[in-house]
């Protein structure tokens, strides 16, 4: 159960707080919110765990009658999040002047003044993914326009 409310908390707070709707939350409370406080509430461990000691004790039939559940459960929790969360977010742009109103606070609080092109992110990020950064442990590489 607190899988499945951890995937509607996420995907609520993802959705009702998208940087291109009209609740602006800004990127550090955002990631604060959804990798901090969603990720501390829900992991699949006890998921995991449960589903081994169901295989281990050779119940077949409940370890994937857990595991479908606990997907189907998930799914439709996140898509509930999902609907919840941009009903939410589309009425609020228009509370703060529309579209380029909070366009404009969005660019103000990133400060190089702009988002970034999908190319300036992609390229640290294959980096990050290639053998080029083999010898690289626990580091950051924030690509966020001078926000950290």
């Amino acid at each position: 159960m607190v899988n499945t409310t951890g995937c509607f908390l996420i995907s609520f707070l993802n959705f009702v707080s998208d940087p291109s709707g009209e609740i602006y939350l800004g990127p550090r409370s955002r990631l604060f919110l959804l990798v901090g406080v969603c990720g501390g509430y829900t992991t699949f461990s006890s998921f995991s765990l449960q589903t081994l000691n169901l295989l281990r004790e050779r119940e077949w039939l409940y370890a994937g009658g857990n595991i479908l559940l606990s997907v189907v459960l998930c799914m439709v929790a996140v898509w509930l999040g999902y609907v919840l969360g941009t009903a939410f977010n589309n009425p609020a742009i228009s509370m703060i002047g529309g579209t380029e109103a909070h366009a404009d606070l969005v660019r103000a609080t990133i400060p190089l003044g702009r988002q970034a092109r999908p190319e300036e992110i992609a390229e640290g990020t294959l980096f990050l993914a290639s053998d080029a950064s083999s010898y690289m442990t626990g580091q950051v590489l924030p690509i966020d326009g001078g926000v950290t």
